[in-house]
């Protein structure tokens, strides 16, 4: 996530290789999927974390809307990838500010808490159990507020009207 370079978005990390180290020591029982960036390599830092951590891979799903699919949650810093992940009702697990954290409940927002490793291994575990405290009315809050702002570059304005006006 190349918006783990700014402080103010991402206020736990500064580059992938620390964010990854610490998901290695918090999660080790956990089976952990990386996806590189799709517009920026990853770091040979970050490879090297991802090679030689046990319970982490590279994911080689085509797509997101396919590792979308394959997953029970998504850990993100500030991603828009985290908006497809609502959008499928999927748990995001947020390290860093994003246009979904302002919404209650639409997410697990980790950078907000004051022991972080604790709150992060009770947040999977609830997802495992099928116990998620997220709501899915606030996820769906939270996807509609970006869509009704943003304006994504492969919709034409008669697509993009057509979602205001619904």
């Amino acid at each position: 996530d190349t918006q783990i370079y700014t402080p103010w978005l991402s206020p736990m990390f500064r580059n992938m290789a620390e964010w990854l180290c610490w998901l290695a020591e918090t999660l080790p029982e956990y089976r952990l999927r990386i996806r590189a960036h799709p517009n920026h390599p990853m770091s040979a830092q970050a490879q090297q974390i991802v090679q030689n951590t046990r319970n982490m891979k590279l994911d080689d799903s085509p797509n997101m809307a396919e590792a979308i699919d394959e997953s029970i949650a998504m850990l993100s810093i500030n991603s828009s990838s985290g908006i497809e992940g609502l959008q499928k009702g999927l748990p995001i697990i947020a390290f860093g500010r994003s246009v979904f954290s302002s919404v209650v409940n639409a997410g697990y927002y980790v950078f907000i808490q004051k022991e972080p490793r604790e709150y992060t291994r009770n947040a999977i575990s609830e997802i495992i159990r099928g116990k998620s405290t997220l709501n899915r009315v606030a996820q769906t809050a939270a996807v509609s507020r970006i869509m009704s702002k943003q304006w994504w570059p492969d919709k034409t304005l008669a697509e993009k009207l057509e979602w205001w006006l619904r």
